[in-house]
């Protein structure tokens, strides 16, 4: 199991130049977690933090895994899910994307993903989704 925890903070003064003295601020925070249970299964998640002097916070979350069911990792499915919410306009967007990669041979491989990202917001919301195949064969 890997943790990371990350965070910053920047202050910015300005004097001089017959402007009246002024300073911000900005700070951030990110953690993320990764964790293999079993040699063919890799699991991680992430949250993140920003604000800022007169800015509405801001949080990102993810999450994520990898299966292999064969010990060669051959065959491979994988399935991520983001999460970003704002205060601004009480924004919400999400990402969700299975996806599944399968090496038939050794020069061939193909791709299947679906996406779905949805937002939300005072304004409205709209939905978008699609799939995408990718079949690679290399001599």
């Amino acid at each position: 199991m890997n943790f990371n925890l990350n965070y910053s903070r920047s202050n910015t003064s300005q004097s001089g130049g017959g402007v009246p003295p002024a300073s911000t601020y900005s700070q951030n925070g990110n953690m993320g977690i990764t964790y293999r249970p079993l040699p063919n299964l890799y699991l991680f998640a992430s949250q993140r933090i920003q604000q800022g002097e007169n800015k509405k916070t801001q949080y990102t979350q993810g999450y994520g895994s990898t299966w292999s069911p064969f010990p060669d990792g051959d065959l491979q499915f994988n399935f991520f899910y983001n999460e970003n919410i704002s205060n601004i306009n009480n924004e919400k967007d999400t990402a969700m994307s299975p996806s599944i990669s399968w090496k038939i041979a050794r020069n061939m491989l193909l791709n299947l993903s679906y996406a779905l990202l949805t937002s939300d917001s005072a304004q409205g919301s709209t939905e978008t989704d699609s799939f995408s195949m990718i079949f690679r064969l290399s001599y």
